[in-house]
């Protein structure tokens, strides 16, 4: 399948991260399974089709429902670079964001999406899905999942800048594609 280069050298040539989606489990707690069952748009091979329910946080794709979590980030890069290897290529993905101002209520936040409500380590497969500074909508990947690479802390710094930084990393055979919300 041909592939088009929406990435090509530039961190930012998709204007930027305004919003983006990240999930890790289904509605019924059990957590996402890859490779994803997706339907594409009609006469498309890049742009995918999900049903979205903001209210209630979750979207479908296919038959599976999957609640996600909603980030305005602050400092927020996505990059694809594509590895060429011995045994093949694929695209190396990654999100990086900051969350600022460590308080009671952001630490809740990540520990309840953190870990499951039986208080295992929930984040193994993550599905993220964003919204570019040009108000274009980007899926990361259907095939393989993200993982959690980087959980940082920073506190106690001058000025009130403690902060999270979290990276999430997928090695994909899949370029991003773009999708549709119905």
């Amino acid at each position: 399948m041909a592939h088009i280069d929406i990435l090509t050298g530039c961190t930012h040539s998709i204007g930027g991260i305004k919003d983006f989606k990240i999930a890790t489990r289904k509605t019924d707690g059990t957590p996402i399974t890859f490779p994803l069952d997706v339907v594409f748009a009609s006469g498309s091979t890049d742009t995918i089709i999900i049903t979205e329910d903001f209210d209630n946080r979750t979207i479908t794709l296919s038959d599976d429902e999957i609640e996600f979590r909603y980030v305005y980030p602050k400092l927020c890069t996505y990059t694809e670079e594509e590895v060429k290897e011995r045994q093949g290529h694929f695209f190396r993905k990654t999100l990086q964001w900051t969350m600022p101002k460590v308080n009671p209520t952001t630490q809740n936040q990540l520990k309840d999406f953190l870990f499951a409500t039986q208080g295992e380590f929930a984040i193994s497969n993550a599905l993220v899905f964003f919204t570019d500074g040009n108000n274009q909508n980007w899926f990361g990947s259907i095939d393989l999942p993200f993982i959690l690479q980087i959980y940082d802390t920073t506190t106690g710094a001058r000025g009130g800048d403690n902060q999270y930084i979290l990276s999430y990393k997928a090695d994909s055979y899949n370029r991003t594609l773009k999708y549709i919300a119905q």
